[in-house]
């Protein structure tokens, strides 16, 4: 498992570099390469919960919904970095936005479940 998640994760974070720096890369900014590429070692580094879900008891499914708000925000980050290095915001901006407001809400419902699970083993 764990050759796997490194593996799987080394491509990504891979594939996520060979984007961002593929990208036409006038003038954007440092946050604009940081973002993504942090992005990409959070879900490469969370890769785990989808191959130990089994093993992860009560919690698997708020880990679940971390991993997908945090892979909506890795997608929301490399569509951001387009539309900064290309500077036209058009259809590419608004799947960011949206993106972005996935990966939040998403994020926001995660914690709020994990509480109300927390809350709930602390009370049995």
């Amino acid at each position: 498992g764990l050759v796997t998640q490194l593996v799987a994760g080394g491509v990504l974070v891979g594939l996520v570099l060979a984007i961002v720096f593929g990208i036409g890369n006038s003038g954007v900014y440092f946050f604009g390469y940081f973002y993504p590429i942090m992005s990409s070692l959070i879900v490469a580094a969370s890769l785990g919960v989808l191959l130990y879900s089994r093993q992860l008891g009560a919690f698997g499914k708020v880990l679940l919904i971390f991993f997908l708000s945090s892979s909506a925000i890795l997608l929301a980050d490399i569509f951001f970095h387009y539309i900064t290095s290309q500077g036209v915001y058009g259809a590419a901006g608004v799947v960011a936005d949206l993106l972005y407001l996935i990966g939040y809400a998403l994020s926001g419902i995660a914690f709020i479940t994990m509480r109300l699970r927390m809350h709930q083993l602390a009370f049995k």
